[in-house]
């Protein structure tokens, strides 16, 4: 790691950042083993798993008018992970964890937090396949997805202050990053939801090639837990107010 912290005009003005890499190896990961030997798996400590980024922010006191100041601030902050390697005898990659068709998967050359699960084909021309029979095609195997965690962090926090008052608040932002809605999937599978509502409107789904499906066979086959998962991983990009304050200092009680 390597940074710099620095301060000028008495203090008013700071200055920050930071950059940074770390592996994290000898991870300990459960190895599968033959049921006839007794054990469902062995531990191992293998692989190595890299975070390199940067952190950086910037403040600034103003003392605008009498009594008054503004104290600005703006942090952000990037992170890549790399799962550089993990074990020849894991090479189709090791879950986290799983449920109801997400999955949560270590693989070699991919990311802490990558969302595996099936998709449903498309042509090239991103059109839904249909089979023989004139159903959807849902791959057989896991796809990667996303990954849950953002790119890039955000923060910028403001203090007013006026004599013994001070409002404080503050706006962070995440860019990046998905999150799978499996609420979403459940109730499209039950048709009670405003998307199965409008494809019912409309006639069905279209399917990309001019064609259209009945809503019903189409969410019955896409959605629910052994559904095409790819439908429902969406950005996790978003900005909110995390807080907000106001506050006086007592001075000279005693």
């Amino acid at each position: 790691e390597a940074g710099f912290d620095v301060r000028f005009f008495n203090n008013r003005l700071g200055l920050d950042a930071a950059w940074y890499k770390t592996n994290a190896t000898r991870q300990l990961l459960n190895l599968p083993m033959d049921p006839f030997s007794g054990y469902s798996s062995r531990k191992v400590n293998a692989g190595n798993i890299q975070n390199q980024g940067f952190e950086a922010s910037i403040n600034y006191r103003w003392d605008f008018a009498e009594d008054w100041s503004w104290k600005p601030e703006f942090n952000i902050s990037y992170n890549q992970n790399k799962i550089k390697e993990l074990t020849d005898q894991l090479k189709n990659g090791v879950s986290l964890g799983s449920g109801a068709g997400i999955n949560f998967k270590l693989v070699e050359g991919g990311s802490y937090g990558d969302i595996y699960g099936k998709v449903a084909e498309r042509d090239e021309n991103g059109a839904f396949m249909l089979d023989k029979d004139g159903k959807l095609v849902i791959s057989t195997d896991e796809r990667h997805l996303g990954n849950v965690n953002p790119n890039w962090q955000l923060g910028w926090g403001n203090t007013f202050t006026y004599k013994d008052f001070s409002l404080y608040f503050l706006i962070d932002g995440k860019i990046g990053g998905n999150v799978a809605s499996q609420t979403q999937s459940y109730l499209d599978a039950y048709g009670v939801t405003e998307a199965t509502a409008d494809a019912r409107d409309n006639g069905g789904v279209d399917l990309g090639n001019g064609q259209k499906m009945d809503a019903q066979t189409f969410y019955t086959s896409t959605a629910g837990k052994e559904g095409a998962k790819d439908l429902y991983v969406y950005s996790a990009t978003n900005f909110r107010l995390r807080e907000l304050s106001l506050g006086y200092t007592f001075r000279n009680l005693l």
